[in-house]
């Protein structure tokens, strides 16, 4: 980034102008003539490439380049010594640091770029071929929320603090912190299970027969994606507990804390302990120690290191937005539950089936999260390469018209280079 004072005269006007731009929508928002999403859709430049940079020649659907690239074969590649953990230890990482909203109507409900809303701006949807197995030939697709810098160029928004805080846990803001937490002895809520407190308005999952407050809700945590998988919401309620531990051991030998007191510093422990766990452990399994060491990012053996710069800009790049998502090839097909003997406790059943479900999270009376941890511990990782399996390349949140996503083709289509 290039300071005011470094600008050329060209830079400065140009600046200038784009600024009062700005200036201008901001006052059209604050108005009430510009809805939040009419300000966002003002505030970008260019509409997505299309066609070959080299040929000018219109480029293929994204769902016709996973289907060759990134379908996987009948049987499920394996690392052969990394555990099923690394990939939901991955997936809890990313929602710690990024969180991309899609446009949607100014009532906040999704555009429907196949149907109604075929002809808004922010509209990119994927065209399916014919004979593809999908039940459509059409995959709804909204463009990312955001605003053009001071050069024009168009940014993605981020929901999250680009830091490795926890917030998906503790919420991005005051009011969700405030949901969660209890307000007693610096603890956050719990049910009655000491599970993850419900979400009351049931708009985390799709709730299967009544409501229940300890065995049939859907959790509640600092993220809206929090059920999006059973092992997510698992891992969820691992640190979750863990905050409340560590609040009850301050409280334990610090009994004149009050509970901002006690609550602040379980969370900074906790922050703590997560921060060494993925610099420490999972950085190292992915990028390799020798990396670590030569980007000055591995933790000492002992003490700790002076390397922090207040001044470093911290903002995620769409770069390692897009290179984290890697871990795409590591989800299973399957969902699998183990009990404390390391048994099957179900019968193993795709994935896709468990999609924003709370079911196997509540099973066996509220324990049903801790039989998906284990055997996400013992089970072997699938291997990271180019192949997704079936579960997120074929049969993506399918819903009951057999109408699925690709989350290969999302990918092509969010960063269509």
């Amino acid at each position: 980034m290039v300071s005011e004072g470094k600008l050329s005269g060209r830079q400065r006007r140009k600046n200038t102008s784009l600024q009062g731009k700005i200036f201008k929508l901001w006052e059209a928002y604050e108005s009430g003539e510009l809805s939040v999403n009419g300000l966002l859709r003002k505030c970008r430049k260019a509409t997505p490439r299309t066609r070959s940079a080299t040929t000018n020649k219109l480029l293929p659907s994204p769902r016709v380049v996973s289907n060759v690239i990134h379908k996987a074969g009948e049987a499920m590649e394996k690392e052969s010594n990394l555990s099923y953990m690394i990939m939901q230890m991955g997936q809890f990482l990313s929602h710690d640091f990024i969180m991309t909203k899609s446009f949607t109507n100014d009532d906040e409900t999704p555009l429907e770029c196949c149907g109604d809303d075929k002809e808004c701006s922010e509209c990119f949807p994927i065209s399916i071929p014919a004979g593809d197995t999908m039940n459509t030939t059409c995959l709804s697709f909204a463009r990312s929320k955001s605003v053009f810098d001071c050069d024009g160029i168009r940014q993605q928004l981020n929901g999250q603090s680009s830091y490795l805080d926890l917030s998906c846990l503790y919420g991005t803001d005051e009011d969700a912190a405030n949901e969660l937490r209890l307000f007693k002895g610096g603890e956050l809520n719990v049910s009655s299970t000491n599970n993850l407190p419900p979400d009351m308005d049931d708009s985390t999952c799709e709730l299967e027969g009544s409501y229940d407050e300890a065995y049939n809700y859907c959790p509640m945590s600092g993220d809206p994606r929090v059920n999006e998988n059973a092992g997510l919401s698992a891992f969820h309620t691992l640190l979750h507990r863990a905050h409340n531990i560590f609040a009850r051991g301050l409280a334990f030998v610090n009994p004149h804390w009050k509970d901002e007191e006690l609550f602040q510093n379980a969370r900074k422990i906790l922050v703590g302990i997560w921060q060494k766990i993925v610099y420490g452990d999972y950085l190292p399994l992915i990028v390799g120690e020798q990396a670590m060491k030569s980007h000055n990012i591995n933790i000492s053996p002992d003490g700790y290191k002076e390397t922090y710069n207040v001044n470093t800009d911290a903002t995620v790049t769409n770069e390692g937005g897009i290179a984290f998502r890697f871990g795409h090839s590591n989800i299973h097909r399957m969902m699998v539950l183990q009990d404390q003997d390391y048994k099957l406790s179900m019968t193993p059943e795709p994935l896709q089936l468990s999609y924003f479900k709370c079911k196997w999270y509540h099973a066996f009376n509220g324990r049903g999260h801790e039989d998906v941890l284990r055997w996400t511990a013992d089970a072997a990782c699938p291997r990271s390469d180019r192949l997704l399996e079936p579960s997120v390349q074929q049969t993506l949140f399918e819903d009951g018209r057999g109408i699925s996503s690709d989350l290969a083709a999302l990918n092509i289509q969010s960063h269509p280079f």
